[in-house]
């Protein structure tokens, strides 16, 4: 039987650095919004811009789809470091509590 060892500590920290990809990508799809704007903006009209707009618009739902997976990965880390950390706190309370 193989023992499980979880360190909430690399918990938070993993949680942390997704959080930080989270933003990175978030500010740059945000960036690349403005260009995008910029660049392609109310004159480009017709079947061409129809087409790019519809995979643009596809490509930056699938981005943030990235984005929002990224945050609740970081959400479910940090709960899960509070969880164990808690457990821990506990286990280490009943067994000061027994007398042994």
């Amino acid at each position: 039987m193989s023992d499980l060892h979880v360190s909430s500590s690399v918990l938070a920290s993993v949680a942390g650095e997704l959080e930080s990809v989270a933003d990175g990508v978030r500010s740059g799809l945000g960036s690349l919004d403005g260009e995008v704007s910029g660049q392609l903006g109310p004159g480009w009209s017709g079947e061409a811009a129809a087409a790019y707009d519809a995979v643009w618009r596809e490509w930056h739902a699938g981005a943030q789809q990235v984005v929002d997976g990224l945050t609740a990965m970081s959400g479910l880390l940090q709960e899960a470091a509070h969880a164990y950390d808690a457990a821990d706190a506990s286990g280490a309370s009943r067994v000061a509590g027994s007398g042994l």
